[in-house]
């Protein structure tokens, strides 16, 4: 016996990137809020990326 998986394949689709932008309510959007947050690798603990500074108001 073989095992089928016969769900539909979910297709996703990624919005082009706007590096320094939010990405809220399918557009991309300055914070209102200036600055940055580094990302960091957990397992390493260096800084990967840094991304904008998000907050309610936004």
């Amino acid at each position: 016996m073989t095992a089928v998986d016969d769900r539909p394949t979910a297709t996703l689709r990624r919005p082009d990137v706007a590096p320094g932008k939010l990405f809220i309510g399918g557009q991309w959007r300055e914070s209102r809020q200036d600055g940055r947050i580094n990302v960091v690798d957990p397992s390493t603990g260096s800084v990967v990326t840094s991304v904008a500074w998000g907050t309610t108001a936004d």
